[in-house]
């Protein structure tokens, strides 16, 4: 098979795209060792990254029906990943949160790519980190006006 020519592009935005696909294989192979689909890893990503979250928000964030969110959730309970609490503010609502086990497992596999990608800085001067912090946020910036945009086309 021949190689498919890639858009030119700068060398810097190579690189986002090579750390995106990474990213990719990262989360399978970080998955695979929390004995998690990749479809629970990304549950369980979001649940981590947030204060609260009911089932609803989850299924919203997650692109899928509330139903889905049900069973998903109930299978990540099932396996003791998460626990389902009164919401802290409205005792009504019921959010899902990892459980400290699931908290321990995962931060033990992901905490080695962290501390490496922070690691990175080493050596480079504040003022140099603040140019790249910026443009990082404006790439992060890129990526939601993109995806609003896709959203608005899907609806």
């Amino acid at each position: 098979m021949s190689e498919r020519p890639a858009p030119e592009v700068r060398p810097v935005t190579a690189l986002v795209r090579r750390v995106l696909q990474l990213t990719e294989r990262a989360d399978f192979e970080m998955a695979e060792a929390l004995g998690l689909s990749r479809g629970d890893f990304n549950a369980m990503s979001h649940l981590m990254g947030s204060k609260t979250m009911g089932p609803g928000e989850l299924a919203h964030r997650l692109h899928m029906s509330s139903a889905s969110a049900t069973v998903l959730v109930d299978r990540l309970e099932s396996m003791g990943h998460v626990v389902r609490q009164p919401d802290p503010v409205d005792r009504r609502r019921l959010v899902v949160e990892p459980t400290p086990a699931a908290q321990r497992s995962a931060w033990a596999v992901l905490m080695p790519l962290i501390s490496a990608v922070d690691a990175a800085l080493d050596g480079v001067s504040a003022r140099d980190q603040k140019v790249i912090e910026a443009y990082l946020e404006r790439v992060v910036a890129a990526y939601e006006t993109y995806l609003e945009g896709l959203e608005h086309r899907a609806r």
